[in-house]
């Protein structure tokens, strides 16, 4: 029987969704990032994107992370919530003083 690392790689390692299925089932913990699809997909669509629902979908994944009672020790998902926020308009630079003669 093959071990599942080697079948893994098989699969096509990262870009295989057979692969990320098997990667999420061995390591549910890491593999979270699974959840949300990959990066650039994500920026593609996040231009136009509602994030109320994403952010419940993080939440459930949490709350099964808690189910399972595992915690998730990977990095914080905080800053996909701020490239998907609106961008917000810069503040006008203040008028320069005029010059005394």
């Amino acid at each position: 029987m093959k071990k599942p690392n080697k079948l893994y790689r098989r699969l096509g390692a990262k870009r295989s969704a057979a692969g990320a299925a098997f990667a999420a089932v061995r390591h549910p913990v890491r593999s979270l990032r699974a959840s949300f699809g990959w990066d650039v997909h994500a920026k593609d669509i996040a231009e136009g994107l509602n994030i109320g629902p994403c952010k419940h979908a993080y939440q459930l994944v949490m709350e099964t992370l808690g189910s399972w009672k595992k915690t998730y020790r990977g990095p914080q998902l905080s800053w996909m919530f701020k490239m998907w926020s609106m961008p917000r308009p810069k503040r006008p630079a203040p008028a320069p003083k005029p010059e005394m003669d």
